[in-house]
C-alpha cells in the first residue's frame, strides 16, 4: 500500500520567503470559494499595484455578476469587505459542498497588473488566515493538495478542503489519490472516497471538496487531502488548506490556506526561512508528484528521502541553517507547501498555524514588490510580525515602510547554494505600529514572505514568485567559412551562457562568443541571474567544417583482463601538422601516434592540429578476449588428511588446454597432465597453471591441510633433572591443547588444564596431585586437539610415572 507521509522529529521555525505565490502581479485574479466549517468571520479583498497612474479593477463574482469597481494605483490601493458569516462570494456553505455553484469565487480584472490577497479573522479574534492570489499562474490542469498538518479532535471544528473556480465550459473536476479511507463531507454526512470524484463544472462555476476531521483516525485520516490529485480537463483556479486545523489533539486550531499553481507552475529547487513559530507547528511539506523524486536538503549528496507520486515528506525544522534557512532541491518538480507558525514558546506556540503555498528559485521575477498594502492588518484586527527575504547574493535589498528606508539586518549565506541569500526582520511591525504600506527592491529577483500574530491568531504570506517580468531568450548565430576554426555567437534576453559541445561542459559565464574548434553539436543555454538550472533558454548548432582526420589501428589484449592493448594512429589529414594525439576524448594530449600498455574499455581519439583544431571525437570501444578460468577438484583427498596419506587431484578448466604445471612437482611426473597425486607430510599449498591456445594463462591453488603428527612421551620421571620431569604432547608446529586431563588406574583425575599449546612441558603435568607426588605406576591421558581451524580431535592413550 502506498506510504502517504514521511514525518521525522521537528525543531523549530520555518520561514516563508520562498514566496512565488502570493500576490503576484497580473492584470487578472481569479479567487475560488472556500469552506469554513467553523470559527468565519471578517472576511477581506485587498488590492495594491506598483502602477502611478490610477486605473479602474472590476470584481465580479462567478455568475459575471459586477460587485464592485475599485479604483486603484501606487498610493492608493483598496480594501473590499466580503461579508463576516459562513455563506459568503468567497465561502461555500456546507450544504452547498460537492455541487456546482454559480455566484460564487471572484474574478478581478483590469487593464494594469496589480496583487489581489484576501484576508480573514475568525469572529472569536482567535484565528487568521492569508491568501495570495497567483493571477494567470493559478490556471492549470494538475496540482497536488496540502493543508495544515492535521490530529485527530473531538470538537468538530476541523476540515481540510479544496476550492475549484472554472472559466471554460465542459470542466470536468477529478479528485483522486488520496489517503485510504478518506471521507468526504456533504449532503449532511460522512461519504466514503472509494475512488476518483468528479464533479462537471460550466464557465465561472465552483466547487468545494470537503474533509471533516473526527476523533477517529481510521475511520476518517486526519491528513487525507495531503498530496491529493486534482486534475481538471481545462484550465481551473484551485484554493486549499485547513480551516480550522493544527497537528495536536484538541486545543488549539488556526486557519491556514492559500491559492496553489499547477505542475508546470512548480521546480525543483526552493530556498525557504524559519520564521517566528515553534517546533510543532514548522514544517516544510514536500509532495511529489512523479515516482521516485529524490529530495536532497542544503546540498547534502545522498537524498535524504525518495518519493513516489502523492506522497509526501515532512521536514524536520531541524534541517534549518542556524541562520534560520532552508535549501531544498530534487529530482523532479515537487509541490511545497509551508507551515508555520506565529509563537515560539507558551500556549500559543501550537495554536497559531499558518500555510503557505512556495514558489522555485525563479530569476525571472521582478525585482520589488511594490507595495503590500495594510500589510500588519486584517479589517480592524492588528498584528505583530516581521518580514523574511530571498534575494541573490550579489543584489542590494532595500524595504521601505510608508516610504521611509528601514534597515533589515545583514544577509545570511544559504547552506548548499551560495548563489542566494536570506535576510528575517521578524519584529518590523507590532499591534500599536501598523504601517499603510511595505515595499521591498532589490536588484535582482527577490522573493518577499512575512507572517503576523495576535495572541493565538496568525497568519503568513507571500508576495513575490510564479509572476515572471522576464523569461529568457537565445538565439545562436555561426561565423565562418567551414573552415576551423568558426565562431558562435549568442544574443538574446540572459544574464549568462553555459557552452555544451556534445557531452561536455566547455564554460560559462557572461561571454556570449565561443570559438569552435571542432564539428559537432554546440549547445548554448542562456539563463537568468545565477539560475542556470531553471530560468534558461537553450539553442544548438551543429558544425560541420574541415577538420583533422585520420585512420588508426587498434590491438585488443592478447588474454583476458591483461593491459596489452594498443591504440595506433595513422598519418593525420585536413589539417595542419605538427599533430597531438589523445584517446581519452582529449584530456590529455601527446605527440606521439602510438599508445600501448591499454586494457578494454571505451576510448575517444582526438587528433589536434597545430591551429587548435580537432575532429569530432571519435568513440572506439577496445574488447578483450573472454575470460578463461581453472580450478582444482578433489579426486581423492582424505578427511582427516594424516601426513604421508595419498592425494589425488584435477585440473577443470573452462576451454581446453594445450599446457598446464603443478607445483610443488607431482610424485608421478606428467608434463602438461591435468591429474596430480601427492602425499603431503605438512600444509601444503598446490598451485596450477594452464594455457590455452592463444597463449593465455590461467591459475588457481588449493592448500592442502594436514593434521600434525602429535608425540606423547611413554613415560616421565619427575624427579630427574634430564629434561624428562614433565608430561605434555609434541607436534613439529605449535597446535592448541583445548584439554588435556590425566586418570588412576581407577578412573580418579590427577590433572587438568586446558588452552595451551603443545611443545611447552613448563605447561604439563609434573607428576603430583593436590601437591603430593602420584605413586608410580602408568596413567591414562585424554585430550582434545585443534587440529586446524575449527576442526578438534581426541587423543588417549598411556604414561608411566617412574620415580
Amino acid at each position: 500500500m502506498k506510504m502517504r507521509r514521511y514525518v521525522f522529529p521537528v525543531l523549530a521555525i520555518a520561514c516563508f520567503l520562498s514566496g512565488d505565490l502570493l500576490a503576484q502581479l497580473d492584470t487578472i485574479h481569479y479567487l475560488p470559494p472556500m469552506h469554513a466549517r467553523d470559527e468565519w468571520g471578517p472576511q477581506y479583498l485587498y488590492l495594491s499595484t506598483p502602477e502611478v497612474q490610477a486605473f479602474d479593477v472590476s470584481i465580479r463574482d462567478g455568475s459575471g455578476a459586477l460587485l464592485a469597481t475599485a479604483t486603484i494605483s501606487n498610493t492608493q490601493p483598496y480594501r473590499m469587505d466580503l461579508g463576516a458569516a459562513f455563506n459568503t462570494t468567497v465561502l461555500i456553505p456546507y450544504t452547498d459542498l460537492h455541487t456546482p455553484v454559480k455566484n460564487k469565487g471572484l474574478i478581478i480584472d483590469g487593464p494594469k497588473k496589480f496583487y489581489a490577497y484576501f484576508r480573514v479573522h475568525a469572529n472569536s479574534g482567535f484565528h487568521a488566515g492569508d491568501l495570495t492570489c497567483k493571477g494567470r499562474a493559478a490556471l492549470g490542469k494538475e496540482f497536488r493538495i496540502g493543508h495544515v498538518l492535521q490530529e485527530v479532535e473531538s470538537q468538530s471544528r476541523r476540515a481540510n478542503f479544496v476550492g475549484v473556480l472554472a472559466i471554460s465550459d465542459s470542466t470536468l473536476v477529478i479528485l483522486s489519490d488520496c489517503a485510504p479511507g478518506t471521507d468526504l463531507f456533504y449532503g449532511g454526512k460522512h461519504v466514503p472516497l472509494t475512488g476518483p470524484d468528479s464533479v462537471w463544472l460550466q464557465a465561472g462555476e465552483s466547487v468545494a471538496f470537503a474533509e471533516y476531521i473526527t476523533l477517529n483516525a481510521l475511520d476518517q485520516p486526519p491528513n487525507g487531502f495531503m498530496g491529493a490529485l486534482l486534475r481538471a480537463s481545462k484550465p481551473v483556479a484551485v484554493n486549499c488548506g485547513s480551516w480550522v486545523g493544527a497537528p495536536v489533539v484538541d486545543q488549539a486550531n488556526d486557519i491556514g490556506i492559500d491559492q496553489i499553481a499547477p505542475f508546470e507552475q512548480v521546480g525543483k529547487e526552493y530556498i525557504l526561512c524559519r520564521g517566528n513559530g515553534s517546533s510543532i507547528l514548522e514544517h516544510p511539506v514536500v509532495i511529489a508528484h512523479v515516482n521516485n523524486t529524490a529530495v536532497w536538503l542544503n546540498g547534502n549528496k545522498n537524498p535524504t528521502i525518495v518519493l513516489q507520486a502523492g506522497d509526501y515528506y515532512v521536514v524536520p525544522t531541524s534541517a534549518y541553517s542556524p541562520a534560520g534557512n532552508l535549501y531544498i532541491n530534487t529530482s523532479q518538480p515537487v509541490f511545497l507547501y509551508q507551515i508555520i507558525g506565529g509563537a515560539s514558546t507558551g500556549g500559543d506556540a501550537m495554536r497559531t498555524a499558518g500555510l503557505m503555498f512556495v514558489p522555485p528559485i525563479n530569476c525571472g521575477i521582478p525585482n520589488r514588490v511594490n507595495n503590500i498594502y495594510q500589510p500588519n492588518r486584517i479589517g480592524g484586527m492588528t498584528f505583530d510580525g516581521g518580514l523574511m527575504v530571498v534575494a541573490m547574493r550579489d543584489s542590494s535589498v532595500t524595504v521601505r515602510i510608508d516610504g521611509v528606508p528601514v534597515l533589515i539586518g545583514t544577509p545570511d549565506a544559504v547552506p548548499g547554494n551560495p548563489d542566494f541569500v536570506t535576510y528575517r526582520h521578524l519584529s518590523l511591525f507590532s499591534q500599536d505600529k501598523t504601517p499603510d504600506v511595505i515595499s521591498v527592491e532589490a536588484q535582482g529577483a527577490v522573493q518577499v514572505a512575512m507572517y503576523g500574530r495576535n495572541m493565538p491568531a496568525s497568519f503568513a504570506a507571500f508576495f513575490s514568485g510564479f509572476s515572471k517580468e522576464v523569461v529568457p531568450e537565445i538565439e545562436l548565430t555561426v561565423i565562418g567559412d567551414g573552415v576551423c576554426p568558426d565562431t558562435l555567437i549568442a544574443r538574446g534576453r540572459f544574464d549568462g551562457v553555459q557552452w555544451i559541445y556534445e557531452d561536455s561542459v566547455l564554460q560559462y559565464g557572461k561571454d556570449t562568443m565561443l570559438i569552435t574548434y571542432a564539428p559537432g553539436r554546440y549547445i548554448a543555454t542562456g539563463y537568468l541571474g545565477v539560475c542556470r538550472r531553471n530560468d534558461s533558454a537553450v539553442d544548438t548548432a551543429d558544425l560541420n567544417f574541415q577538420s583533422p582526420q585520420f585512420p588508426y589501428s587498434m590491438e585488443e589484449p592478447t588474454c583476458f583482463g591483461l593491459a596489452n592493448g594498443e591504440i595506433s594512429f595513422g598519418l593525420p589529414y585536413g589539417g595542419i601538422a605538427p599533430y597531438q594525439f589523445s584517446i581519452d576524448n582529449g584530456k590529455t594530449f601527446s605527440s606521439n601516434a602510438f599508445f600501448d600498455g591499454l586494457t578494454a574499455m571505451d576510448y575517444k581519439l582526438v587528433v589536434r592540429d597545430s591551429t587548435g583544431c580537432y575532429n569530432r571525437p571519435y568513440a572506439l570501444t577496445m574488447g578483450q578476449p573472454d575470460s578463461f578460468s581453472v580450478e582444482i577438484v578433489p579426486i581423492k583427498l582424505p578427511e582427516p588428511l594424516k601426513p604421508g596419506l595419498p592425494v589425488l587431484l584435477k585440473g577443470v578448466p573452462s576451454v581446453p588446454v594445450v599446457g598446464s604445471s603443478w607445483s610443488p612437482a607431482p610424485l608421478t611426473p606428467c608434463p602438461d597432465c591435468l591429474l596430480y597425486d601427492i602425499k603431503p607430510e605438512e600444509n601444503t599449498l598446490v598451485e596450477l597453471t594452464v594455457v590455452d591456445a592463444e597463449g593465455c594463462e590461467a591459475m588457481t591453488s588449493m592448500l592442502l591441510l594436514v593434521d600434525p603428527r602429535i608425540y606423547a612421551p611413554n613415560a616421565i620421571a619427575p624427579a630427574t633433572f634430564s629434561g624428562n620431569d614433565r608430561f605434555t604432547l609434541f607436534s613439529k608446529d605449535p597446535v592448541m591443547i583445548h584439554n588435556l586431563r590425566i586418570f588412576d588406574r581407577w578412573g580418579n583425575m590427577q590433572f587438568s588444564k586446558s588452552n595451551f599449546w603443545t611443545n611447552d612441558p613448563k605447561e604439563g603435568w609434573d607428576g603430583t596431585s593436590g601437591g603430593k607426588n602420584v605413586l608410580p605406576g602408568v596413567y591414562v591421558f585424554w585430550a582434545e586437539i585443534e587440529m586446524a581451524p575449527g576442526r578438534t580431535e581426541v587423543i588417549k592413550g598411556s604414561v608411566t610415572v617412574v620415580w
